[in-house]
């Protein structure tokens, strides 16, 4: 279980559907492969998507906490496990990292 959640809800400002958490997991990734701890001005920004708690802060529904298992199940909802599984591994990281802290 990672220390962080993510919200599950598809109109949350603050959902793992926003695109721009692609862009953040996609240099988290870069920098994992090149292993070395990226910059990240917008430091911030990430910091409001990956919430402590058992809700989101923004919209009051249940966060995601535990990575998901995905065999099994319909293509959509294999697809959504997937995405929310990665920006699971991506708080894990800011935290080793000492990028993402609360």
């Amino acid at each position: 279980m990672v220390a962080y959640g993510i919200c599950q809800k598809a109109d949350c400002s603050r959902s793992y559907l926003n695109p721009d958490l692609d862009t953040l997991r996609r240099r988290v990734v870069a920098a994992q492969m090149m292993n070395f701890t990226p910059e990240m001005p917008d430091r911030e920004y990430f910091e409001d998507f990956f919430q402590r708690g058992p809700v989101c802060s923004t919209c009051g529904k249940p966060l995601y906490r535990v990575t998901l298992p995905t065999a099994g199940i319909d293509a959509e909802e294999c697809k959504r496990r997937v995405k929310l599984n990665e920006l699971l591994d991506v708080a894990g990281q800011l935290e080793a990292w000492g990028i993402l802290h609360r």
